[in-house]
Protein backbone atom coordinates (compact mmCIF):
# COMPACT_ATOMS: atom_id res chain seq x y z
CA UNK A 1 0.00 0.00 0.00
CA UNK A 2 2.77 2.37 0.87
CA UNK A 3 4.25 1.99 -2.69
CA UNK A 4 0.46 2.94 -3.81
CA UNK A 5 0.38 5.62 -1.77
CA UNK A 6 3.98 7.26 -3.23
CA UNK A 7 2.99 6.41 -6.55
CA UNK A 8 -0.50 8.28 -6.71
CA UNK A 9 1.24 11.40 -4.45
CA UNK A 10 3.56 11.95 -7.79
CA UNK A 11 0.76 10.85 -10.05
CA UNK A 12 -2.13 13.27 -9.18
CA UNK A 13 0.06 16.29 -9.23
CA UNK A 14 1.26 15.12 -12.73
CA UNK A 15 -2.06 14.69 -14.25
CA UNK A 16 -3.54 17.80 -12.95
CA UNK A 17 -0.71 19.98 -14.36
CA UNK A 18 -1.10 18.38 -17.59
CA UNK A 19 -4.95 19.62 -17.48
CA UNK A 20 -4.13 22.70 -16.63
CA UNK A 21 -1.55 23.47 -18.81
CA UNK A 22 -3.50 22.05 -21.88
CA UNK A 23 -6.59 23.96 -20.88
CA UNK A 24 -4.63 26.81 -20.82
CA UNK A 25 -3.52 26.04 -23.92
CA UNK A 26 -6.75 26.03 -25.41
CA UNK A 27 -8.29 29.07 -23.63
CA UNK A 28 -5.74 31.13 -25.30
CA UNK A 29 -6.66 29.44 -28.82
CA UNK A 30 -9.88 30.65 -28.53
CA UNK A 31 -8.82 34.27 -26.90
CA UNK A 32 -6.71 34.66 -30.34
CA UNK A 33 -8.75 37.30 -32.53
CA UNK A 34 -10.11 36.00 -35.34
CA UNK A 35 -11.84 32.54 -36.73
CA UNK A 36 -9.63 29.51 -36.12
CA UNK A 37 -11.79 27.80 -38.52
CA UNK A 38 -11.56 30.71 -41.52
CA UNK A 39 -7.87 30.49 -40.21
CA UNK A 40 -7.81 26.82 -41.45
CA UNK A 41 -9.65 27.29 -44.58
CA UNK A 42 -9.42 31.35 -45.88
CA UNK A 43 -11.86 32.11 -48.40
CA UNK A 44 -13.77 29.08 -48.21
CA UNK A 45 -18.16 29.31 -48.03
CA UNK A 46 -19.30 29.71 -44.37
CA UNK A 47 -20.95 26.17 -44.45
CA UNK A 48 -17.50 24.55 -45.10
CA UNK A 49 -16.33 26.76 -41.64
CA UNK A 50 -19.27 25.45 -39.55
CA UNK A 51 -18.69 21.94 -41.11
CA UNK A 52 -15.20 22.75 -39.48
CA UNK A 53 -16.45 24.36 -36.05
CA UNK A 54 -19.03 21.13 -35.51
CA UNK A 55 -16.02 18.17 -36.54
CA UNK A 56 -13.57 20.02 -33.71
CA UNK A 57 -15.85 21.35 -31.31
CA UNK A 58 -14.91 25.16 -32.08
CA UNK A 59 -19.00 25.83 -31.73
CA UNK A 60 -19.20 24.41 -28.22
CA UNK A 61 -17.19 27.11 -26.05
CA UNK A 62 -14.19 26.64 -24.23
CA UNK A 63 -15.53 24.31 -21.57
CA UNK A 64 -17.32 22.34 -24.72
CA UNK A 65 -14.22 22.42 -26.94
CA UNK A 66 -11.77 21.03 -24.36
CA UNK A 67 -13.81 18.37 -23.23
CA UNK A 68 -14.10 17.11 -26.33
CA UNK A 69 -10.64 16.84 -27.16
CA UNK A 70 -10.12 15.78 -23.31
CA UNK A 71 -12.68 12.97 -23.47
CA UNK A 72 -11.26 11.65 -26.80
CA UNK A 73 -7.78 10.68 -25.32
CA UNK A 74 -9.56 7.58 -23.62
CA UNK A 75 -10.88 6.49 -26.68
CA UNK A 76 -7.51 7.26 -27.86
CA UNK A 77 -8.58 9.96 -30.08
CA UNK A 78 -5.77 12.51 -29.98
CA UNK A 79 -7.59 14.79 -32.00
CA UNK A 80 -7.05 16.35 -35.97
CA UNK A 81 -5.09 18.68 -37.52
CA UNK A 82 -5.56 20.24 -41.07
CA UNK A 83 -3.22 20.24 -43.58
CA UNK A 84 -3.52 21.00 -48.05
CA UNK A 85 -7.35 21.01 -47.74
CA UNK A 86 -7.76 18.13 -45.49
CA UNK A 87 -7.74 16.36 -42.11
CA UNK A 88 -5.28 14.15 -40.92
CA UNK A 89 -5.64 12.04 -37.69
CA UNK A 90 -2.97 12.41 -35.30
CA UNK A 91 -3.60 9.02 -33.74
CA UNK A 92 -1.97 8.17 -37.33
CA UNK A 93 1.19 10.51 -36.73
CA UNK A 94 1.89 9.31 -33.27
CA UNK A 95 1.43 5.56 -34.73
CA UNK A 96 4.46 6.04 -36.90
CA UNK A 97 6.86 7.76 -34.65
CA UNK A 98 5.80 5.81 -31.65
CA UNK A 99 8.30 3.35 -32.13
CA UNK A 100 11.00 5.61 -32.95
CA UNK A 101 10.35 7.45 -29.70
CA UNK A 102 10.38 4.70 -27.90
CA UNK A 103 13.50 3.24 -29.33
CA UNK A 104 15.36 6.33 -28.29
CA UNK A 105 13.97 6.28 -24.77
CA UNK A 106 15.67 2.70 -24.63
CA UNK A 107 19.10 3.46 -25.70
CA UNK A 108 18.60 6.79 -23.65
CA UNK A 109 17.84 4.13 -20.66
CA UNK A 110 20.86 1.60 -21.77
CA UNK A 111 23.15 4.70 -21.25
CA UNK A 112 22.03 5.97 -18.21
CA UNK A 113 22.22 2.96 -16.57
CA UNK A 114 25.15 2.08 -17.81
CA UNK A 115 27.03 5.21 -16.57
CA UNK A 116 24.43 5.48 -13.44
CA UNK A 117 24.92 2.06 -11.72
CA UNK A 118 28.73 1.84 -11.21
CA UNK A 119 28.51 6.24 -10.71
CA UNK A 120 26.01 5.17 -7.94
CA UNK A 121 27.94 2.03 -6.53
CA UNK A 122 31.22 4.94 -6.10
CA UNK A 123 29.09 7.45 -4.70
CA UNK A 124 28.06 4.93 -1.93
CA UNK A 125 31.21 3.58 -1.42
CA UNK A 126 32.65 6.94 -0.95
CA UNK A 127 30.43 8.38 1.07
CA UNK A 128 31.65 9.82 4.11
CA UNK A 129 35.02 9.62 3.20
CA UNK A 130 37.62 12.11 3.00
CA UNK A 131 40.03 13.18 0.24
CA UNK A 132 43.93 12.86 0.24
CA UNK A 133 44.16 16.23 -2.15
CA UNK A 134 41.61 18.56 -3.01
CA UNK A 135 42.33 21.23 -6.11
CA UNK A 136 39.95 24.07 -7.14
CA UNK A 137 41.27 26.02 -9.96
CA UNK A 138 39.26 28.73 -11.27
CA UNK A 139 35.99 28.48 -9.30
CA UNK A 140 36.09 30.45 -6.23
CA UNK A 141 35.96 33.79 -7.83
CA UNK A 142 32.25 32.74 -8.19
CA UNK A 143 31.68 31.58 -4.74
CA UNK A 144 31.04 35.21 -3.16
CA UNK A 145 32.88 36.92 -0.47
CA UNK A 146 30.24 36.11 2.38
CA UNK A 147 30.18 32.54 0.80
CA UNK A 148 33.88 32.44 1.83
CA UNK A 149 34.16 30.99 5.04
CA UNK A 150 31.34 28.02 4.55
CA UNK A 151 33.38 27.50 0.99
CA UNK A 152 36.48 26.46 2.93
CA UNK A 153 34.86 25.15 5.96
CA UNK A 154 33.42 22.50 3.58
CA UNK A 155 36.87 21.72 1.95
CA UNK A 156 38.06 21.20 5.70
CA UNK A 157 35.00 18.91 6.62
CA UNK A 158 36.21 16.96 3.08
CA UNK A 159 39.87 17.17 3.98
CA UNK A 160 41.75 14.24 5.95
CA UNK A 161 44.08 15.50 8.63
CA UNK A 162 47.13 14.93 6.94
CA UNK A 163 45.70 16.05 3.40
CA UNK A 164 46.39 19.20 0.99
CA UNK A 165 44.35 21.60 -1.03
CA UNK A 166 45.19 23.62 -3.49
CA UNK A 167 43.43 27.08 -4.22
CA UNK A 168 43.85 28.68 -7.69
CA UNK A 169 42.08 31.55 -8.58
CA UNK A 170 42.26 35.39 -9.35
CA UNK A 171 42.49 37.39 -6.37
CA UNK A 172 41.34 41.60 -6.66
CA UNK A 173 44.45 44.18 -5.17
CA UNK A 174 42.10 46.18 -3.62
CA UNK A 175 41.85 46.04 -0.44
CA UNK A 176 38.09 46.99 -0.35
CA UNK A 177 37.03 44.32 -3.19
CA UNK A 178 35.84 47.50 -5.86
CA UNK A 179 35.89 46.91 -9.04
CA UNK A 180 38.42 47.37 -11.46
CA UNK A 181 39.06 50.98 -12.59
CA UNK A 182 37.92 52.18 -16.24
CA UNK A 183 34.61 50.41 -15.59
CA UNK A 184 36.18 47.15 -16.30
CA UNK A 185 34.42 45.19 -13.35
CA UNK A 186 31.04 46.66 -14.59
CA UNK A 187 32.24 45.53 -18.39
CA UNK A 188 32.83 41.84 -17.31
CA UNK A 189 30.27 41.59 -14.59
CA UNK A 190 27.91 42.56 -17.20
CA UNK A 191 29.42 41.14 -20.16
CA UNK A 192 31.41 38.17 -19.16
CA UNK A 193 31.57 36.47 -15.48
CA UNK A 194 27.64 37.61 -14.28
CA UNK A 195 27.86 37.62 -10.31
CA UNK A 196 31.66 37.16 -9.94
CA UNK A 197 33.56 38.40 -6.97
CA UNK A 198 37.09 38.74 -6.66
CA UNK A 199 38.40 38.67 -2.73
CA UNK A 200 41.61 40.42 -1.75
CA UNK A 201 44.01 37.90 -0.87
CA UNK A 202 44.35 38.80 2.71
CA UNK A 203 40.31 38.67 3.03
CA UNK A 204 41.32 34.87 1.29
CA UNK A 205 43.52 33.93 4.13
CA UNK A 206 41.44 35.07 6.69
CA UNK A 207 37.91 33.14 5.70
CA UNK A 208 40.49 30.45 4.58
CA UNK A 209 41.51 29.92 8.70
CA UNK A 210 37.58 30.74 9.53
CA UNK A 211 37.60 27.61 7.72
CA UNK A 212 39.68 25.43 9.47
CA UNK A 213 42.58 25.89 7.11
CA UNK A 214 45.88 26.92 7.34
CA UNK A 215 47.78 28.10 4.72
CA UNK A 216 51.39 26.76 4.09
CA UNK A 217 52.41 28.19 1.09
CA UNK A 218 50.79 31.40 -1.10
CA UNK A 219 52.66 31.71 -4.49
CA UNK A 220 51.51 35.13 -6.33
CA UNK A 221 51.34 34.08 -10.66
CA UNK A 222 50.54 37.70 -11.73
CA UNK A 223 53.38 37.85 -13.88
CA UNK A 224 52.28 34.57 -15.64
CA UNK A 225 49.14 35.53 -16.20
CA UNK A 226 49.97 39.08 -17.50
CA UNK A 227 51.72 37.08 -20.29
CA UNK A 228 49.67 34.80 -20.82
CA UNK A 229 46.48 37.01 -21.32
CA UNK A 230 48.77 39.31 -23.51
CA UNK A 231 49.67 36.02 -25.54
CA UNK A 232 45.96 35.59 -25.78
CA UNK A 233 45.15 38.77 -27.17
CA UNK A 234 48.02 38.96 -29.72
CA UNK A 235 46.96 35.55 -31.16
CA UNK A 236 43.40 36.87 -30.69
CA UNK A 237 44.17 40.05 -32.86
CA UNK A 238 46.21 37.62 -35.45
CA UNK A 239 42.93 35.19 -36.08
CA UNK A 240 40.30 37.88 -36.52
CA UNK A 241 39.00 37.24 -39.74
CA UNK A 242 38.81 33.50 -38.73
CA UNK A 243 36.70 34.80 -35.13
CA UNK A 244 34.75 37.02 -37.11
CA UNK A 245 33.44 34.08 -39.41
CA UNK A 246 32.28 32.15 -35.85
CA UNK A 247 30.53 34.78 -34.18
CA UNK A 248 28.61 37.74 -34.09
CA UNK A 249 29.95 41.49 -33.85
CA UNK A 250 29.25 42.19 -30.20
CA UNK A 251 30.52 38.94 -29.13
CA UNK A 252 34.21 39.59 -31.29
CA UNK A 253 33.96 42.78 -29.59
CA UNK A 254 33.69 41.45 -25.74
CA UNK A 255 36.19 38.97 -26.22
CA UNK A 256 38.39 41.75 -27.56
CA UNK A 257 38.36 44.49 -25.34
CA UNK A 258 38.22 41.44 -22.55
CA UNK A 259 41.43 39.89 -22.96
CA UNK A 260 43.09 42.83 -23.62
CA UNK A 261 41.73 44.43 -20.97
CA UNK A 262 43.15 41.20 -18.28
CA UNK A 263 46.40 41.56 -20.02
CA UNK A 264 46.70 45.40 -18.68
CA UNK A 265 44.90 44.39 -15.31
CA UNK A 266 47.22 41.68 -14.56
CA UNK A 267 50.07 43.87 -15.84
CA UNK A 268 49.33 47.08 -13.69
CA UNK A 269 48.61 45.44 -10.92
CA UNK A 270 44.88 45.83 -10.83
CA UNK A 271 44.15 42.22 -10.35
CA UNK A 272 46.32 39.00 -9.95
CA UNK A 273 46.16 35.49 -9.59
CA UNK A 274 47.45 33.76 -5.83
CA UNK A 275 47.91 29.84 -5.60
CA UNK A 276 47.45 28.51 -2.23
CA UNK A 277 48.18 25.31 -0.71
CA UNK A 278 46.71 24.47 3.01
CA UNK A 279 46.26 22.19 5.50
CA UNK A 280 43.96 21.31 8.25
CA UNK A 281 44.67 23.69 10.79
CA UNK A 282 45.23 22.93 14.19
CA UNK A 283 48.30 20.55 13.11
CA UNK A 284 51.19 20.14 14.98
CA UNK A 285 54.52 21.79 13.91
CA UNK A 286 56.20 18.74 13.15
CA UNK A 287 53.26 18.03 10.42
CA UNK A 288 54.27 20.74 8.40
CA UNK A 289 57.43 20.89 6.00
CA UNK A 290 60.65 22.65 6.80
CA UNK A 291 61.19 24.11 3.75
CA UNK A 292 59.63 24.34 -0.03
CA UNK A 293 62.60 21.67 -1.24
CA UNK A 294 60.09 19.67 -1.94
CA UNK A 295 58.60 21.83 -4.59
CA UNK A 296 61.52 21.97 -6.28
CA UNK A 297 63.17 18.70 -6.84
CA UNK A 298 61.57 15.09 -6.78
CA UNK A 299 62.74 12.66 -4.18
CA UNK A 300 63.56 9.31 -5.59
CA UNK A 301 63.31 5.83 -3.42
CA UNK A 302 66.89 4.57 -4.69
CA UNK A 303 68.37 8.35 -4.11
CA UNK A 304 66.88 8.84 -0.39
CA UNK A 305 66.33 6.35 2.57
CA UNK A 306 63.58 8.48 3.39
CA UNK A 307 61.01 11.19 2.83
CA UNK A 308 62.68 13.08 5.88
CA UNK A 309 65.11 15.17 3.21
CA UNK A 310 61.87 16.51 0.82
CA UNK A 311 60.55 17.39 3.80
Amino acid sequence: MEIVRQILRRLIPMVAIVVIATFLLSLLMRLLPGDPAQIMVPNSPIEVRDQIARETGLDRGVFGYYWQWFSGLFRGDFGKYYLNGGYRDLSTVIAKTLPVTLLLILYAQIVALVLAIPLGLMSAYKEGKRFDRITSVGMFEHVGLKNLPAYFKKISALLKDDGLVMNHGITTTFTDHRNAPLGGGEFIEKYVFPHGELPHIGHVLTTMQEGGLEALDVENMRRHYAQTCALWADNFERNTSHIRSLVDEKRYRIWRIYLAGCAHAFTHDWISLNQIVCGKAGRHAGALRKSRAYMYRQCHATEYASDAICR
